[in-house]
C-alpha cells in the first residue's frame, strides 16, 4: 500500500548577491518542499512531472508533488537487504543503502526503472591486514504498470558490485541522451580504503579486473550473451576472451555524481581524501590517477598518502606516477579540482592524520575540500548566464557550487560560485523543466564545517528544498580569456589558473584602498597564492602575462 503524506510548505525569501564582478548577481525564494525523508539521495524529475527520490535509509522510492509536498511511497525494497534497518548514524550501516536510480529513456513506451542498492552483509574483519565491513551491491531493473503504480518483475543486471560502510559511490545515469545506444553508467567507490575502519583495505581502484573504484557500463536490455554478460556491452574496453567485464574507467576515489550533457559528454564529481575533490569527464578506458594522483599532477601529494592507512601506497611523485599510468592506460586530469591544497598544506594534514594528532577536534571539517555528491547540467536559458554550466551538491560546505563551462564543455571558464550557503547537507540536485526552480535534497544526518573545532548542524534535515530564480543581472567576461580563482571566497589559500594558452604571468594582489598586499608569478598556467593572514575583505587581483593584462576579484574570508 502507498502512503500519501501532505507535507508542511513554507517559504523563506533570501537574496543572494555574488561577490565576484565577472558573476551573476541573482534573487531568488527559497522553499521547503518537503522534509522528514529518510535520507534522500537521489531526486530527478519523473515523467509525471513529480520530484522521484530514493531514500537510502528505509529503501523506499517515494515521488512528490513539487507543488504541493505531498509524499508517495512507489517502491518499498526494505526487505530486500539481509540487514537490520537503519537505527543511528553509529549503526552497522553501508553508506548510502538505497542509492542511485533512472528512467528508461523511453519510459512511456518502455517503463522500466533501474535502481541499486546494497542487499547483502557479509563480515567485519578487523585484523591487521584487512579490516572495515563487507557489503554487496546490485543493479536492478523493475517494470512500472502506469495504471496501477505498481513495480514489478525485478531482474538483476549485476548483483556482484562490492560495497562498504564507506565510499559506495552509488550514482546512476543512462545516456548518452539524443540519439544512438543508451547505456547504463554506475560510479563504484573505493570502499573507504586508507580511512577509520577501512584504513587497512587495500586500495583496488588501480586493477582494472576488480570493481572498486570504478566507473560501470551495463546493456539497459540484456544481448544475447549468457549470465551475467548479458548485460556487459560486447565492446566494453576491459572485456577479455571469456570474460566480460562492466569497467569503463578506473582510478576513482568515490564517484557520487555522474550526468550527461546534451551532447553526450558524461561528467562525474568524486571526493578527494584531504583536498583536491575532482570534478572529470569520464571517457572510455581512461585512467584517473588514484590513489596515485589526487586531483591535478601538481606534486602537491609528493612525500605523503592519500590517506594514512596501510591499505593506500606512499606517493613519491606524481608525475613519476601519471608516467607508469601512461604505458597502460589514457591518464585523464580533472578539468577541475575541489579544491588544490599546497604541498606543505598536504604534508600537514596528512602528519596529523597518520600520527592522530588533529590540533582540535573536528580536524577533519577545515580540510581544503568540499565532498560533492550530485551533479547536474544546466542547458536552459533560463537563468541569464547558466547555460551550459555544471551544478554540484557539497556535503561538507553546505553549498551548490556552480561552474560555467566552456563552449565544447572540455573545461571551466568561471570560479566556484557557491549558492544556498548552510541550508542543508546537500547530497543531489534536480532542475525544473523550464530551468527557473533548482530542487536540492539534504541528507538526514551529518553535520557541516564550522569555525576551527566546531561543527554545525545543518538546517532542513531529510528536507527537498526548491529555490526558484527571479531576476538576474549579467556582468560582464563571461569568456574564456580571463583568470579563474577558486575558491572564492578563500581562507586564505587559493588557486589562480590563468588563461588557455597563457603558461606563465606576474600576479599583484591590491586591497580596497589600493595597498599591495602580494606579488608573485604564476607558471604552468596555474598556481596557489597565499594570502593567510590578510583581514576578512574584498581583494583585486591584476595578472600581467606577455601581452595582456586580467583582472578579478577575490574575497576573503
Amino acid at each position: 500500500m502507498k502512503r500519501i503524506v501532505p507535507r508542511l510548505v513554507f517559504t523563506v525569501f533570501l537574496c543572494v548577491i555574488a561577490y565576484f564582478t565577472h558573476a551573476q548577481s541573482e534573487s531568488y525564494t527559497t522553499r521547503q518542499v518537503t522534509c522528514g525523508l529518510g535520507q534522500p539521495w537521489e531526486i530527478r524529475f519523473g515523467p509525471d512531472g513529480w520530484l522521484w527520490v530514493t531514500e537510502a535509509h528505509r529503501y523506499q522510492l517515494s515521488r512528490v508533488d513539487p507543488s504541493t509536498g505531498s509524499t508517495e511511497m512507489m517502491l518499498d525494497l526494505s526487505s530486500k537487504k539481509n540487514f537490520p534497518n537503519f537505527q543511528h548514524p553509529d549503526s552497522l550501516w553501508p553508506q548510502g543503502g538505497l542509492q542511485g536510480f533512472a528512467f528508461h529513456p523511453d519510459f512511456n513506451t518502455t517503463p522500466y526503472i533501474y535502481i541499486s542498492y546494497v542487499y547483502q552483509f557479509d563480515s567485519c574483519a578487523t585484523t591487521d591486514t584487512l579490516a572495515g565491513c563487507f557489503f554487496r551491491t546490485k543493479i536492478v531493473r523493475y517494470n512500472y504498470d502506469a495504471a496501477t503504480k505498481n513495480f514489478f518483475n525485478e531482474t538483476v543486471i549485476s548483483n556482484a558490485i562490492p560495497g562498504s560502510n564507506d565510499h559506495n559511490g552509488g550514482r546512476l545515469v543512462i545516456g548518452p541522451p539524443g540519439g544512438g545506444t543508451n547505456y547504463l553508467y554506475y560510479g563504484v567507490g573505493d570502499m573507504g580504503s586508507g580511512h577509520l575502519d577501512n584504513e587497512n583495505r587495500p586500495h583496488r581502484g588501480q586493477q582494472p579486473d576488480i570493481l572498486e573504484g570504478k566507473v560501470l557500463r551495463f546493456n539497459l536490455i540484456a544481448d544475447g550473451d549468457t549470465g551475467p554478460d548479458a548485460w556487459i556491452p560486447n565492446d566494453n574496453p576491459f572485456n577479455a576472451s571469456g570474460m566480460q567485464s562492466p569497467v569503463w574507467s578506473v582510478g576513482h576515489r568515490n564517484p557520487q555524481g555522474l550526468v550527461f550533457a546534451p551532447d553526450g559528454t558524461l561528467y562525474e564529481t568524486e571526493h578527494g581524501p584531504y583536498s583536491d575533490d575532482e570534478v572529470n569527464i569520464i571517457r572510455r578506458a581512461n585512467n584517473y590517477g588514484f590513489p596515485l594522483i589526487v586531483g591535478y599532477t601538481d606534486s602537491n601529494y609528493d612525500g605523503s598518502k592519500a590517506g594514512a592507512g596501510s591499505g593506500i601506497p606512499p606517493i613519491i611523485s606524481e608525475f613519476a606516477n601519471r608516467t607508469a599510468i601512461q604505458t597502460t592506460h589514457t591518464y585523464s586530469d580533472p578539468i577541475f579540482s575541489l579544491f588544490p591544497a599546497s604541498r606543505a598544506d598536504v604534508s600537514t594534514i596528512f602528519t596529523n592524520d597518520i600520527n592522530n594528532t588533529p590540533p582540535y577536534p573536528n580536524y577533519y571539517l577545515q580540510w581544503p575540500s568540499s565532498a560533492p555528491s550530485g551533479i547536474d547540467y544546466y542547458s536552459s536559458n533560463a537563468i541569464p548566464g547558466w547555460q551550459n554550466s555544471l551544478l554540484i551538491a557539497n556535503l561538507k560546505l553546505g553549498v551548490v557550487y556552480r561552474l560555467k563551462l566552456a563552449t565544447g564543455g572540455q573545461s571551466v571558464v568561471s570560479d566556484t560560485i557557491p549558492y544556498f550557503r548552510g541550508l542543508g547537507r546537500f547530497r543531489d540536485l534536480a532542475i525544473s523543466p523550464d530551468g527557473t526552480k533548482i530542487y536540492v535534497s539534504a541528507d538526514s544526518v551529518g553535520t557541516i564545517k564550522g569555525a576551527p573545532g566546531d561543527k554545525v548542524e545543518p538546517l532542513n534535515k531529510g528536507c527537498i528544498l526548491e529555490f526558484t530564480f527571479s531576476t538576474t543581472s549579467v556582468g560582464a567576461a563571461t569568456d574564456a580569456k580571463r583568470i579563474l580563482l577558486y575558491p572564492n571566497p578563500a581562507n586564505g589559500l587559493f588557486t589562480l589558473q590563468l588563461p588557455e594558452g597563457v603558461n606563465a604571468a606576474d600576479v599583484r594582489v591590491s586591497n580596497m584602498l589600493g595597498a599591495l598586499v602580494y606579488s608573485g608569478r604564476v607558471t604552468d598556467n596555474k598556481g596557489i597564492i597565499n594570502l593567510r593572514g590578510l583581514p576578512t575583505g574584498i581583494y583585486t587581483v591584476s595578472v600581467a602575462g606577455d601581452h595582456e593584462t586580467w583582472h578579478n576579484t577575490l574575497r576573503v574570508k
